[in-house]
């Protein structure tokens, strides 16, 4: 059931595709598809389409105008800028579990609606120190998808101990990876 509250309208129009797809004999054709919508629909998502649906000179048609109205209806206009702001301060907690990070961040990602070919850099940037040197390498590494990266991370080697070789000796703290500059170093936050 889908309300206009609590459980978002992207999530709800993806179950009832997928019931769709599974079960497409016995929703065949456009009315039996409006139908099972406005079955599952209560509270001001019902009063959204109520009146057209029931309406005598202009009911819903197609299953798009249906979807359409509940959409302008119970969307966030403000979704992509939302996430991107999200993904300005998005910074990963050693504590939490990377897979539940990680998710958080890809529906951030997707709905930023950022270039896929970022995807590896902007994870990276919310990834905090220290990181190992084979870490660094695959982030700037352009032969290294963004899934196989992922991979990596998930099995903790995020985590590991900043080596020698990354060591600025004077302070102790590890470099930054600056991809215009081998020798660039920049103390941690």
């Amino acid at each position: 059931m889908f309300s206009g509250e609590g459980l978002s309208f992207e999530s709800w129009i993806k179950q009832v595709e997928g019931k769709f797809e599974e079960d497409n004999d016995t929703f065949a054709s456009e009315k039996t598809r409006i139908n099972f919508v406005i079955t599952r629909l209560e509270g001001t998502a019902y009063k959204t389409v109520e009146g057209r649906h029931h309406s005598l000179t202009r009911p819903f048609t197609t299953l798009a105008e249906l979807i359409q109205v509940l959409q302008t209806a119970h969307t966030n206009p403000n979704k992509g800028a939302d996430a991107r702001a999200q993904l300005r301060v998005c910074k990963y907690d050693w504590k939490k579990d990377f897979n539940i990070f990680l998710g958080e961040f890809n529906s951030m990602y997707e709905a930023a609606g950022y270039q896929p070919s970022m995807q590896k850099q902007t994870l990276w940037d919310s990834l905090p120190a220290p990181v190992n040197q084979a870490v660094v390498e695959r982030v700037y590494d352009t032969k290294v998808r963004y899934e196989d990266f992922c991979n990596h991370e998930d099995r903790g080697e995020q985590a590991a101990p900043v080596s020698a070789a990354t060591t600025n000796t004077a302070t102790g703290k590890g470099k930054v990876c600056d991809p215009d500059s081998s020798s660039s170093e920049s103390e941690n936050e």
